[in-house]
């Protein structure tokens, strides 16, 4: 279970794992809390002309306000015979550009995958992590390279994915994770940390921290002549 406590903060309680196996112990727990979250994507098949910039957006809008750091992912699925011609990049809401490829080679034909996670970009996403996330991203794709022979491309389609994570590490329950947005509802989950990684995960738990956490009573107290004593909240 897990409660919202104190100033920006949830509480998660949890059952101890337990192993027989001896070669990958347990060795301390990892609490996650996601709260807000966009999941946004298109395939517009766009034709990747020579030196014919394509330049494609996609709107985040109910992701701010967050005072965290923000996980982003772009996933990207572009054919073209050969990618060394390509060059990408990313511009957020706040008007920074990210170059996410420039004429790299993946090894063959195509570009599928997603930044940062199975392709390198070459800026870091992370760097925008803490910028407003509410607005226009916008996918620049161009085919830079002209010479005797024509290779096309298309691109089939790109997505965006970011999401408020909070995680923290601790040696057993309870585990308090801070900084979370007040007014907004978290979904949380606790698993164990092996040599094996950090599985299995519980079920998610959802957490609603209140715009105003309940002010602390005023205890008073009065005493009587018979030896009693009356507290009032």
């Amino acid at each position: 279970n897990a409660v919202a406590t104190g100033a920006g903060s949830i509480r998660l309680n949890f059952s101890a794992s337990t192993t027989a196996d001896t070669a990958f112990p347990i060795t301390g727990y990892e609490a996650a809390c996601i709260g807000s979250s966009a999941d946004l994507s298109e395939a517009p098949s766009a034709a990747l002309l020579d030196n014919t910039p394509v330049t494609r957006t996609l709107m985040v809008s109910g992701y701010d306000p967050v005072s965290v750091l923000s996980d982003i992912e772009v996933d990207i699925d572009i054919t073209h015979s050969d990618p060394t011609d390509l060059y990408i990049t990313l511009t957020t809401p706040q008007g920074t550009e990210l170059v996410l490829w420039n004429q790299g080679s993946p090894g063959g034909e195509d570009i599928v995958g997603t930044f940062p996670a199975t392709l390198a970009p070459i800026d870091t996403i992370s760097s925008v992590g803490r910028q407003a996330m509410d607005g226009n991203w916008v996918l620049r794709v161009e085919d830079v390279d002209v010479g005797p022979l024509v290779r096309e491309g298309v691109l089939n389609a790109w997505g965006l994915r970011i999401s408020e994570k909070l995680a923290t590490a601790g040696s057993g329950s309870p585990i308090t994770v801070n900084g979370v947005t007040r007014g907004r509802d978290y979904s949380c989950t606790a698993a164990p940390v092996t040599g094996l990684g950090t599985v299995p995960v519980s079920d998610v738990v959802t957490v609603n921290v209140p715009l105003e956490l309940p002010a602390t009573p005023t205890v008073t107290s009065t005493d009587y002549e018979d030896g009693t004593i009356r507290l009032t909240v």
